[in-house]
């Protein structure tokens, strides 16, 4: 099956330090303050998810959108580089740009210039039979609306990772009951609900009751692992520790499109057995993401990821939240 990747392309600058003192103290602003190292390479959701794609072998194309610019240049070098599959619409605005400081201790500030990331309808191939993973960035969601519906007519599995402008609009709803699979984080959560709610079960039963006719939502818990929601169960899943995390950039959009990637590469089984796989396969190329700097280095090759197919995850099923709850 053929699949679509939509969303940002970005250049993303590491800068690696020691510490990030210099950040909470003005006067040491002030000061030349040197890098101990640096990391350049792309990302961005629409990048991050086509070069996952293909290290998992399925057919994949990014649609992305770049400025016609010095940095879009380099992005699109390193496009070339790594054989990604893309078709890029230019823009007269400026390319997407993030400069990330981070320690050796793990904190991080990140800085991003969105530049030419808004996508209108016209950007978008509209193939039939396919699968589509969307980023939803700060595009307008008249153009999601739009996109959707016409997705959905064509026969497609549609998955949406949803950014934070996207969940603050009112058809957001709307737009995600059409989707197959949607991923949410528990803030993220909470304010698609509009809630305050803290038991991550009951948030993961409000989305259940909010959208039940959806395939699959997944709500991520960080170091807590993950709950996954079907449409007649909902399971926590825990998570693959045996490394040391490094860098979250980009954790997130690894974890969503192996998840995704590995249900397509079995045709949309929704049997548990091939939920169960998907899960622990994401949660493993997520830890080996999460071990190194960068939104995609790390990521496993698919005859790689595999061998991990046998490993034991916690996974529990839940039959009656409310009940647990009380």
């Amino acid at each position: 099956m053929k699949i679509y990747s939509i969303g940002t392309a970005t250049l993303d600058v590491f800068f690696i330090f020691d510490n990030l003192l210099f950040l909470k103290n003005y006067n040491l602003l002030k000061e030349k303050n040197e890098v101990k190292n640096i990391f350049i390479d792309i990302g961005g959701g629409g990048l991050n998810f086509a070069y996952n794609f293909q290290n998992l072998g399925l057919d994949s194309t990014a649609i992305i959108k770049l400025g016609n610019d010095f940095i879009g240049r380099i992005i699109k070098k390193r496009i070339e580089e790594k054989n990604i599959n893309c078709v890029i619409r230019y823009t007269k605005g400026n390319s997407a740009l993030s400069f990330i400081f981070i320690s050796k201790k793990g904190e991080k500030y990140i800085f991003t210039y969105r530049g030419a990331e808004i996508f209108n309808k016209n950007d978008i191939i509209y193939d039939k039979n396919s699968a589509y993973l969307i980023s939803t960035g700060n595009t307008p969601l008249s153009t999601w609306v739009y996109v959707v519906n016409k997705l959905k007519k064509n026969n497609n599995i549609l998955g949406i990772v949803p950014s934070k402008y996207f969940l603050s609009k009112k058809e957001a709803q709307e737009i995600l009951r059409k989707t197959n699979f949607f991923t949410l984080n528990l803030e993220e959560a909470k304010t698609l609900l509009k809630i305050k709610e803290e038991n991550e079960l009951m948030i993961a039963q409000k989305l259940k009751n909010k959208f039940p006719n959806n395939d699959i939502i997944l709500l991520t818990l960080g170091e807590k692992g993950s709950i996954l929601i079907t449409k007649s169960n909902i399971y926590h899943c825990g998570v693959f520790k045996k490394l040391k995390i490094i860098d979250t950039t980009g954790a997130g959009d690894s974890y969503a499109s192996t998840f995704f990637g590995i249900l397509l590469k079995n045709n949309w089984n929704l049997d548990e057995n091939i939920l169960f796989l998907a899960i622990k396969l994401a949660g493993v190329n997520v830890a080996y993401n999460l071990r190194e700097i960068g939104a995609q280095t790390g990521l496993l090759k698919e005859r790689d990821l595999i061998k991990f197919k046998n490993i034991k995850l916690d996974i529990k099923k839940f039959e009656n939240i409310v009940k647990l709850i009380r």
